[in-house]
């Protein structure tokens, strides 16, 4: 199989500064996004800390064996990491991010997930949501304390139960997917997920014939929406 991508950020409309951070490697098959969280101080230092730490990671990796990855480990120390940029920067308050990863080996897709980035997997024209959202709305909804049919409060969507850097202990989502020829990829931050309906993410991950001119269509459709929040995404074909 061979993969093509392309991946950018954008820092909308509303907000300030960027807290989005991405990784794009094709050559690697290494994809990731981090939304560093702005209830929390130095959003952007979180995610670019994590998006750092995968990329120096990657190029000790690439003249190595890819072999041996364990992705719990991974994760444990990726968190860490996060952890100890935030004692050192934000005064004890500490930083947080989300982090979505796929590493793709062997024609599977790898995630390392955490937070509510997400990652998509379009196949056949149809939208498939491979990462769960660590939000509260999804702790109430597992736990049927609210109805699968009934709205929730709309800070429940943007709560979220779990990232890097606010402690040790953590319990990322792990999982592996076969990919096929023809699938196309979105790994994006809440900034696109929210904003564009998935009638629409069907038609922009189907409609155009490389990764490029979709994320293109696909932010502008944000930008058109009003985009309140960070933009960013990473587009990849399996030919």
């Amino acid at each position: 199989m061979n993969f093509t991508a392309a991946g950018t950020t954008h820092i909308g409309f509303v907000r300030k500064k960027n807290e989005d951070s991405f990784f794009c490697e094709p050559e690697s098959h290494v994809y990731a996004v981090a939304d560093g969280l702005g209830g929390l101080p130095f959003g952007d230092l979180a995610s670019k800390a994590a998006i750092q730490y995968l990329e120096l990671w990657t190029n000790a990796r690439r003249s190595e064996d890819w072999s041996g990855i364990h992705w719990p480990t991974f994760m444990k120390e990726l968190n860490q990491h996060v952890i100890e940029t935030g004692r050192i920067s934000a005064h004890g308050l500490g930083i947080g991010t989300t982090f979505s990863l796929g590493m793709i080996r062997n024609d599977t897709l790898e995630v390392s997930h955490i937070g509510d980035s997400r990652i998509y997997l379009c196949r056949k024209g149809k939208v498939e949501q491979l990462t769960t959202d660590h939000t509260l709305e999804t702790f109430a909804r597992q736990r049927k304390q609210v109805p699968d049919d009934a709205e929730v409060p709309e800070h429940y969507k943007h709560t979220l139960t779990q990232c890097l850097g606010q402690r040790e202990l953590i319990k990322p989502q792990f999982e592996d997917h076969q990919l096929l020829s023809g699938d196309r990829l979105l790994f994006c931050s809440d900034g696109v997920s929210g904003y564009v309906s998935p009638k629409d993410l069907e038609h922009t991950m189907t409609a155009r014939n490389d990764p490029q001119a979709t994320l293109d269509y696909l932010v502008q459709a944000v930008l058109d929406n009003g985009a309140p929040d960070n933009v960013t995404g990473i587009v990849v074909f399996v030919e």
